[in-house]
């Protein structure tokens, strides 16, 4: 009878031991990821102060840039190339929304690469 409450209470306290060591283990790597996850949220915030999804409009031969996402107002000109003088170096664009034929003339007049 000893021997089966030996074995009872061995088995108790192993099982409580691993699971103390899984419960440290696990607190440890969640507060690991949760620090990786505010690491990677502030970079992504950081590239978002730069590169922008823009929108192109063009109204009676003015261009118009817009953010995508809060189409809030970036800036105008007369023609693309001005548009794109006036941002460089401030903002990475990324034209993704518009008059489908607006955004190719623009992607063929200004190359990505011209605006950084």
């Amino acid at each position: 009878m000893t021997e089966f409450l030996n074995l009872i209470v061995d088995t108790f306290f192993w099982a409580l031991l691993l699971f103390l060591v899984l419960r440290i283990l696990a607190g440890w790597t969640s507060r690991h990821i949760d620090d990786r996850l505010e690491q990677i949220n502030a970079e992504i915030d950081e590239i978002k102060k730069v590169y922008k999804r823009v929108k192109i409009e063009e109204y009676h031969d003015i261009f118009y840039l817009f953010d995508a996402d809060t189409d809030t107002f970036i800036g105008q000109g007369r023609t693309m190339q001005e548009i794109a003088d006036k941002i460089r170096g401030e903002m990475v664009l990324n034209v993704m929304e518009g008059d489908p034929d607006v955004v190719a003339r623009f992607r063929q007049t200004v190359p990505q690469t011209d605006l950084v």
